[in-house]
């Protein structure tokens, strides 16, 4: 080892110190407002244990590699979060003391859990939020079921804003054999983004959608189709412009399927094509996701297949 490489290595040592100070004064600061309930609810409890995750990952990384600074480094963080985590659940808040640590964890959590969209009521211009809403109701019946918990979800966000969920009006909608639910999800993602959201409000979107796909309580890759395709439009928002994308092209076979999806509330395009008429559904993000559409009208009995379009 170098004098200089020899010279960093006591120095990453000495650097434990700053963190070991600023532990100090934050825990110190917290400490001496422990018992006050308003102190207790200002931590997020769910913040903190996030942040464990990396933290706890990276001291392990540290260990197995015998970077002992690191190890130290990362058990001091860890330790903070665990002290201000107990802080929050309010364990010593008069009145919690005889209460069990996992019962006051819990109760906690729950409140937390209800207050998760305050924020996002402001976040979100008032001019958009209906349309937050359409998106949401229209994510939560992709697979044309709706359950309680997504059904609760999407409520208390409508709740939060004054507007009212026409829960038979979707359900009416996306019960039709010949619509997609998926294309469905698909128009309101674009006319979500017509209305120009922010960055912000655009980060915020795609953390509700990830929330409200772990309540479907659907199994498989689904919910990250969804995910990725929401993810992916604004990708392309963002650039200025749908550069490329995917595209959908079914075929009826007989009369009757033609004439079904003429009579349908699907927004599509068609071509007369040879002796009869292929329908456009567009735009797709992912190849996943048009894939997954392709399956739905198969499944009914038409024919159909994507393509990559490119501007």
């Amino acid at each position: 080892m170098s004098t200089f490489q020899q010279i960093i290595h006591m120095l990453a040592y000495g650097v434990i110190l700053f963190s070991v100070v600023e532990v100090y004064l934050t825990l110190n600061k917290l400490w001496t407002r422990r018992h006050i309930k308003e102190v207790a609810d200002s931590i997020s409890i769910s913040a903190r244990a996030i942040g464990m995750i990396p933290g706890s990952i990276f001291t392990l990384n540290y260990f197995f590699a015998q970077q002992w600074q690191g190890v130290i480094d990362g058990m001091i963080w860890i330790c903070a979060a665990i002290v201000q985590i107990m802080v929050a659940a309010g364990v010593w808040v008069a009145g919690n003391k005889r209460s069990n640590f996992f019962n006051l964890l819990g109760k906690s959590l729950e409140r937390e859990t209800k207050e998760v969209f305050n924020l996002a009521k402001y976040l979100f211009n008032i001019e958009s939020r209906e349309k937050v809403i359409d998106l949401l109701a229209a994510t939560a019946l992709t697979d044309k079921v709706l359950n309680e918990k997504e059904k609760a979800f999407v409520e208390q966000i409508a709740n939060e804003w004054g507007i009212k969920v026409s829960w038979d009006e979707w359900i009416s909608r996306y019960k039709k054999k010949d619509v997609s639910a998926l294309f469905g999800m698909s128009i309101e993602i674009r006319r979500y983004l017509d209305l120009n959201p922010t960055k912000k409000e655009l980060k915020l979107m795609l953390k509700v959608i990830k929330q409200l796909s772990d309540q479907s309580g659907r199994s498989g890759p689904e919910n990250q189709y969804i995910i990725d395709e929401f993810s992916e439009a604004i990708r392309q928002y963002r650039s200025g412009d749908y550069l490329e994308y995917y595209q959908v092209q079914i075929v009826p076979q007989e009369k009757e399927q033609h004439e079904r999806l003429q009579a349908s509330d699907i927004e599509m395009k068609s071509r007369f094509i040879g002796s009869g008429f292929t329908y456009l559904l567009e735009p797709f993000f992912t190849q996943n996701y048009a894939d997954s559409v392709v399956t739905e009208f198969q499944e009914l009995g038409y024919f159909a297949t994507d393509n990559k379009v490119f501007k």
